[in-house]
């Protein structure tokens, strides 16, 4: 077996019939831009997975996300900065969306991207406003009649008792 090789082939040649029996190309030693891609296309990550549903919720949803995001990442494992940005995606679907954006516009407003930040306004919450009036609760004035009502039949069953006595 014969082999001829120049800088792009390696060729392995039949010494006897001349015939070629197997063809190369070269590969470029260590160049990372001639090598075919076969590599299969990256998974998104969690992360960003999740920061991209929170800007789906809302715009300060969405900020907060990316910003605890981008600060936890920096300083610790990305599971953290996950398990945090999935704290706050839960958050929106226990409470009122209303209330959680308002919380979130606080600690972005703050400039503290954190969930301790965001935790404080979330349990302080108001209470709802009435939206319903109870067809039992009757306006004062009636309350006062009924009382002077009562109040005077109080005095009438009271008065023949002191005429008696007298």
């Amino acid at each position: 077996m014969q082999v001829q090789h120049n800088a792009d082939v390696v060729r392995l040649v039949d010494e006897a019939s001349g015939v070629l029996l197997v063809q190369h190309r070269r590969k470029a030693s260590a160049s990372p831009a001639a090598e075919p891609t076969t590599k299969r296309p990256s998974a998104p990550s969690p992360l960003r997975e999740l920061v991209q549903r929170g800007a789906s919720l809302g715009p300060n949803t969405g900020k907060l996300c990316a910003a605890i995001g981008a600060v936890e990442s920096k300083h610790a494992p990305v599971e953290f900065a996950v398990r945090r940005v999935s704290a706050l995606l839960r958050a929106t679907t226990q409470q009122d969306v209303d209330h959680v954006e308002r919380a979130y516009g606080v600690a972005i407003d703050a400039g503290a991207p954190t969930w301790r930040c965001v935790r404080a306004p979330l349990d302080h919450r108001r209470p709802a406003p009435l939206t319903q009036v109870a067809t039992l609760l009757r306006d004062l004035i009636a309350y006062r009649d009924i009382a002077a009502r009562l109040a005077a039949s109080a005095n009438a069953t009271e008065e023949p008792d002191t005429k008696e006595t007298a």
